[in-house]
């Protein structure tokens, strides 16, 4: 179930041909695909909770996972044919097992992405990014955590209101090996209001008054957070992948011409902790599905 609903979900998609801005969200690389384009600085932070769900395993009990982040975004052009994103961001997140027998809690996550497209002529474009994670435990190296992703494709524009596109993407994870993918994507204009995009996810975005202060989401993207955990009693190096799909409908506000406030509830779905000791799998903890809520607000320089 996770591979096929992985595929579908982490589909690309980019506006090859227009002046695309971030989404709130962070440093994603779904966060690249909102409606508008900001030249200059953004800073944004943001809140994250999904409120407790049963685990079906032999550790029992619930866990709730909170998480709380910090990204600094810029973006930049020239030759109108060249589109540049350095995103750099940071996030704490609190795994709140009930169960004595708690395998992790406290965790944190830096970063760094950088996205580019660029436009050959008036129907060919091309992408490509590259990211690099660092996860771990409080008081573990960051390090020690270190994950790395690379992509890069071609875009074509169908006619005005339709570009398609397709290319590879490679990622590494913790104490195992690297893994790849094809990826495809679409950005499709359905109407002066609303628009359908992918990209590492995909949402619909409805611009409500026509003049983007107010925009309307639906999205879907599928997630894998790696963490490096403290050694176990054999010393062996041990890590954690936290993999779930996260389905939410949310608002963006732009209060001012600079400043934003983005809210957004939803469900995470088929959420599992793989973990690993020693290069091999050590055990797996299933979670329900579980409501989840989103605050944001942010600031364009």
């Amino acid at each position: 179930m996770h591979k096929k609903l992985s595929a579908f979900l982490l589909a690309l998609a980019l506006c090859a041909s227009a002046q695309a801005q971030t989404l709130s969200g962070g440093g994603t690389l779904l966060s690249e695909i909102a409606p508008h384009w900001h030249m200059g600085v953004g800073v944004e932070a943001m809140g994250d909770f999904a409120i407790p769900a049963d685990i079906s395993n032999t550790i029992g009990g619930d866990v709730g996972v909170y998480s709380t982040s910090v990204n600094v975004k810029a973006q930049g052009a020239w030759d109108m044919r060249h589109f540049l994103t350095l995103s750099l961001d940071y996030s704490y997140n609190y795994y709140d097992f009930s169960s004595p027998d708690a395998p992790f809690s406290s965790m944190n996550r830096t970063g760094a992405m950088l996205f580019y497209t660029g436009r050959i002529d008036e129907r060919w474009g091309v992408f490509t990014s590259a990211n690099l994670s660092l996860g771990s435990a409080i008081g573990e190296s960051l390090w020690e955590g270190a994950q790395f992703s690379v992509g890069a494709g071609a875009t074509y524009a169908v006619g005005s209101n339709l570009t398609v596109g397709f290319g590879g993407m490679a990622y590494s994870r913790l104490d195992n090996n690297w893994t790849g993918f094809p990826i495809a994507f679409i950005d499709w204009k359905l109407n002066d209001r609303l628009r359908f995009r992918t990209f590492a996810g995909g949402a619909f975005f409805y611009d409500v008054l026509g003049d983007g202060s107010l925009i309307l989401t639906f999205s879907g993207e599928y997630k894998n957070l790696y963490y490096r955990l403290a050694r176990n009693a054999y010393n062996e190096r041990q890590s954690v992948c936290d993999s779930y799909i996260q389905i939410k409908v949310g608002a963006t506000y732009h209060i001012t011409k600079y400043a934003y406030v983005s809210a957004s509830v939803g469900g995470n779905f088929w959420r599992d902790f793989q973990m690993r000791a020693g290069g091999d799998k050590s055990e797996r903890i299933d979670v329900d599905a579980a409501p989840m809520f989103m605050v944001q607000a942010g600031w364009l320089f």
